[in-house]
């Protein structure tokens, strides 16, 4: 596993140069996996109805690291 150190103190220039960056980043994921996105939420929408009422218990996130 490799760690990656980001600077968390910037000038307003960088942090608006980073913020920038960002939004153009999630609409570029957005336009490639957009709907592969939406249709993982909606499963996984669905499978926390289906355990509510099968009263299932819900997986502990505590840990879990989704990517």
């Amino acid at each position: 596993m490799k760690i990656l150190k980001l600077t968390t103190h910037w000038t307003a220039e960088e942090a608006d140069c980073i913020y920038r960056f960002l939004d153009e980043f999630r609409w570029a994921i957005w336009e490639n996996y957009g709907n592969d996105i939406e249709l993982l939420s909606q499963a996984q929408h669905e499978e926390q109805l289906r355990r509510k009422t099968e009263g299932e218990r819900e997986p502990s996130s505590i840990g879990e690291i989704p990517f």
